[in-house]
């Protein structure tokens, strides 16, 4: 077998790949991180390496690894030649309740780097998860009634490594050199590989640059990964005056216990500034020969206003089938994904210091109206927002909801709150309740219907290492009740 054993039963392992996936791409927005610097805290000991402090408490490594003898200057030649660290630990607790049923796991998310690219030849960058199911891996009568990612092995302490590369700060010829296991958000879809990628520089005319990458696609969940490959070019160019054009061409090859697929995906993507206010883009795929999908989106910001406008238009041109893992991830659990429009625009203005009135519109449209199912609906969502900035008492922040949900049986109006308080201790303390007539839950790997959600967050910012955070929420469906603890702890180093 080259998937991984099924220890939750008949779900299907690609479907709990493609959450890994959503929250792959989450995890990689949340660490975004500012460029390296020598005055940057240093991180965890290296072992038998001795470690001199700065003025300002943080810690470096001397140059070699060799401890320094004081004397004049010494403390700015240590800082000069340090090798820096630098990154977060995030502790988490969860745990969840329904009924009988009961879930606690812990994760220990480490984002780390090495090296400074201003001074350094080489960096590197470590992003990895630990969890611990605290309780056992079955929920009630040995039911998943909280089935996770992790369920897929049977040792309930799992370990996931979602980056490790090295930079090459100056390599001949070129702008970037990375290698290791790394994601590219830029290209079409997303790029989750081992291998190398590289950047050339830019060429003065039009900006023109390129790129290309290669190496075994990622698959956080599988056994194997004989006869994956991933590889691609790309090529961006500025040839007018506030335009800019991309083209991708990307190859995946994914060899499953079932079939071998072996997929080609070319992607377009045109943007264009208006002024300084205003932006359009339009992205295009064409995969296997098929047109896939059509994106365009613009936006418009007036910041003396406090005026912006957002519209965006999705469409799914194909039937989407059993493609490569990358192209359609959903297809062990959903089947063919069928064409489908989405619209969705928003706005927000700011009236005063005190108020600021926000609204939007969501339109979904399938192009045969008899292919609905899970996941793939028809509905509209309208709503409007009024938010009142410090209201009553000085930090505390108001803002009141109203909804509308139309679909082929239900016609829903409901609302919303949020109560936020910031105080001058780096206390922040926030209570509300929202309503979606479709939630995706990704620990559950389902949609749900008719959620109401009431959640109490507080966050607490210690100094500049270190922040806590808990949160509560009572979510009411169609079919049960659940209750969700965390509690979580961070450290900057």
């Amino acid at each position: 077998m080259r998937r991984l054993a099924q220890a939750t039963g008949n779900e299907p392992c690609r479907t709990r790949q493609a959450a890994a996936l959503a929250a792959l791409a989450l995890c990689a927005c949340a660490t975004t991180r500012p460029a390296p610097s020598v005055a940057s805290q240093a991180g965890p000991e290296p072992s038998l390496v001795p470690q001199a402090p700065r003025a300002d408490g943080s810690l470096v490594v001397p140059s070699g690894g060799v401890e320094q003898r004081a004397g004049p200057g010494a403390d700015t030649a240590a800082a000069d030649d340090a090798l820096a660290f630098h990154g977060s630990l995030a502790s988490r607790y969860r745990g969840r309740w329904s009924g009988d049923a009961t879930d606690h796991d812990l994760y220990e998310t480490l984002s780390l780097d090495v090296g400074d690219a201003r001074k350094d030849p080489v960096t590197a960058h470590v992003l990895g998860r630990m969890a611990a199911d605290l309780d056992g891996q079955t929920d009630r009568d040995n039911q998943f009634v909280y089935p996770s990612l992790a369920d897929t092995w049977s040792d309930p302490v799992t370990g996931l490594l979602y980056e490790a590369y090295v930079d090459i700060s100056a390599p001949p010829r070129l702008a970037a050199l990375r290698a290791g296991r790394q994601v590219d958000t830029q290209t079409p879809v997303f790029a989750h590989f081992d291998g190398v990628s590289l950047v050339s520089k830019t060429a003065d005319t039009w900006k023109l640059r390129g790129g290309t990458y290669g190496g075994v696609p990622v698959r956080l969940y599988e056994s194997s990964t004989t006869g994956d490959q991933i590889f691609g070019v790309w090529g961006e160019a500025q040839p007018w005056s506030g335009g800019r054009v991309r083209m991708d061409w990307m190859h995946v090859e994914d060899e499953d216990r079932f079939s071998a697929n072996s997929s080609d995906l070319v992607g377009a993507n045109v943007s264009q500034r208006l002024g300084e206010r205003a932006r359009v883009e339009a992205n295009y795929t064409r995969l296997e020969q098929r047109d896939r999908d059509l994106r365009v989106r613009a936006n418009w910001n007036d910041p003396a206003k406090d005026f912006t406008l957002q519209f965006s238009w999705y469409k799914l041109l194909e039937t989407q089938r059993d493609y490569a893992l990358e192209f359609d991830p959903y297809f062990a659990s959903l089947q063919s994904f069928e064409p489908f429009d989405q619209f969705r625009f928003h706005a927000a203005k700011g009236l005063g210091d005190d108020l600021r009135v926000e609204g939007g519109l969501d339109l979904r449209r399938l192009e045969n109206r008899g292919d609905e199912g899970s996941f793939n609906r028809d509905y509209d969502r309208g709503w409007m927002s009024l938010v009142l900035l410090d209201i009553a008492l000085e930090g505390l922040d108001v803002t009141l909801t109203g909804d509308t949900w139309q679909s082929d049986d239900q016609d829903i109006n409901t609302w919303a709150v949020d109560l936020s308080r910031r105080l001058d201790d780096g206390l922040v303390l926030s209570a509300g309740s929202n309503y979606s007539l479709y939630r995706y839950d990704v620990f559950l790997d389902r949609e749900r219907d008719d959620v109401r959600l009431w959640y109490l967050r507080v966050r607490k910012k210690l100094d500049k290492s270190w922040s806590l955070e808990a949160s509560y929420d009572y979510q009411d469906d169609d079919t049960d009740q659940y209750q969700v603890l965390t509690l979580g702890a961070t450290w900057r180093f």
